[in-house]
């Protein structure tokens, strides 16, 4: 079964490394474009045509759970479900938000004591020094203004969606998320009336921080996700 997977705030899917160690599938990732406006209509318009013309599972991370509506409303047949990670529907800790929009990644990642605030938001207290500095590299690589532009279309988020969805999801929630509260899986979970709640344990970047554990729970979301949509199509 075919996973495309969609990157998080930086969109370049370089972050997915550590992760593509441990995936037993046949994987794509399709990293946003840098070019033109970095708002979710506006994505999701520029990467339809690169979405597989046959079966396939949609891994959405963080930034990218908010492309997730916009893809399923073109109505792609070869979409068999999503998984959700980190994600949300609305946007998350809005003043938290606002701060990193009025002072750029970029200065804060070269900022003294920006390493503890990696260990505290994102990547959890055990982060390696390896991990830390992947993290700002790739920061680094993406230019200012797309982080800026992205953090407003988070920001530009409706506090309330009446987007309804049936796709089979599967929303992995990591239980030491400083970034996304408990509050956006209670309303991801109303968005989708097809969904199955997986916790696991670790911070906001899960993907990066336990790779191997975060496999796992993606292997187990596709092959729940594949299960569902058998079934719901002999129905149909």
């Amino acid at each position: 079964m075919k996973l495309v997977l969609l990157p998080g705030m930086d969109g370049t899917g370089e972050l997915f490394n550590p992760l593509l160690q441990y995936l037993q599938s046949d994987t794509t990732v399709l990293p946003l474009p840098e070019r033109g406006e970095q708002s979710y209509t506006q994505i999701a318009t520029a990467i339809a045509p690169r979405l597989p013309k046959q079966d396939y599972i949609l891994l959405a991370e963080s930034f990218s759970s908010g492309l997730v509506r916009y893809i399923v409303e073109q109505d792609d047949k070869h979409l068999l479900g999503v998984v959700i990670v980190s994600g949300f529907v609305s946007a998350p800790n809005r003043a938290l938000l606002r701060l990193a929009k009025s002072l750029p990644l970029h200065i804060l990642a070269n900022m003294p004591g920006f390493d503890t605030v990696c260990r505290k938001y994102f990547l959890g207290e055990a982060a390696t020094n390896d991990a830390i500095v992947m993290l700002k590299d790739v920061l680094k690589s993406v230019p200012p203004e797309v982080l800026k532009a992205r953090m407003a279309a988070i920001l530009d988020m409706p506090k309330e969606t009446a987007f309804k969805c049936a796709i089979p999801c599967v929303c992995i929630v990591p239980t030491e998320d400083k970034l996304v509260d408990s509050s956006k899986t209670k309303e991801l979970a109303n968005t989708f009336s097809n969904v199955a709640i997986s916790p696991i344990s670790g911070p906001h970047f899960i993907l990066q921080s336990n790779p191997l554990l975060a496999a796992k729970s993606v292997q187990c979301a596709m092959n729940y996700i594949h299960i569902t949509a058998q079934q719901s199509r002999q129905l149909h």
